[in-house]
């Protein structure tokens, strides 16, 4: 699995993955559903099993374990960094933490 500083470094270099902007339209959808719903999956290559493994490292073809779930989850720190959803509440647990795969 790559370190989590090393693959947002190379999706910002990323063609494909800079076309995923949230805009203010994204803003209202987060703020009515919150973060435990909402995750940015393409923008941040967590999409597909095969986004996972190019991106992220994470082997396909097996159930993913609890690192590589916690890894996958922790793509609300990209959200998070996005201008628009800097004063959303932090989350501490949910459902979306346990990730049903």
């Amino acid at each position: 699995m790559r370190d989590l500083d090393v693959v947002f470094e190379a999706l910002a270099r990323s063609a494909f993955r800079r076309r995923f902007a949230l805009g203010v339209r994204e803003g209202c959808y987060l703020r009515e559903r919150g973060m435990r719903t909402v995750l940015a999956q393409h923008a941040t290559a967590t999409c597909c099993r095969s986004c996972l493994a190019k991106w992220h490292g994470i082997a396909p073809g097996k159930v993913l374990d609890d690192d590589e779930r916690h890894h996958v989850v922790a793509i609300e720190r990209w959200l998070r960094a996005r201008p628009v959803f800097t004063d959303m509440p932090e989350i501490v647990e949910g459902p979306q933490r346990e990730l049903p795969f």
